[in-house]
């Protein structure tokens, strides 16, 4: 076992490394249930600034404990974006239309207005919300 959090350790510093020389990123994020257990999804695109090629990376596959409220999506989502030191980097947030993610966007940049435009003083990132039929065909042309 040991062998296993040394390489998830090594791959995590490696993925910390790599994320310092990305300057935006794009997250698309979104919760599901399966056989009664509920999970938290979070992904992140960007550009290759040299030769713009479209690069992806699994952030994130977590069990999330109690209800799909904004308070928990937002807490899993601040904890993603500091982890990897993406606050400031986030141009885009892709998900669903649930209001809970909308809202939890809303804590994380500081902004109670009903607009798609969230602004911190610092920055400016916006969320882009899409039916979940559209978030299927998001997804395979991803992958």
């Amino acid at each position: 076992m040991r062998d296993v959090e040394k390489l998830f350790e090594g791959l995590i510093k490696e993925m910390k490394t790599e994320f310092n020389n990305i300057s935006h990123v794009c997250l698309t994020t979104d919760c599901w249930s399966v056989f009664h257990r509920a999970l938290y999804g979070c992904d992140f695109d960007w550009l290759d600034p040299i030769n713009l090629v479209k690069s992806s990376k699994a952030l994130a596959c977590w069990r999330m404990f109690g209800r799909y409220t904004f308070e928990n999506i937002a807490e899993l989502l601040d904890k993603i974006l500091n982890e990897f030191n993406l606050q400031k980097k986030t141009t885009l947030i892709v998900t669903d239309n649930a209001a809970n993610f909308v809202k939890a966007f809303r804590i994380i940049y500081g902004n109670d207005d009903n607009n798609d435009l969230i602004v911190n003083e610092e920055e400016i990132a916006f969320f882009f919300r899409i039916t979940s039929k559209s978030m299927k065909v998001v997804q395979k042309l991803q992958y």
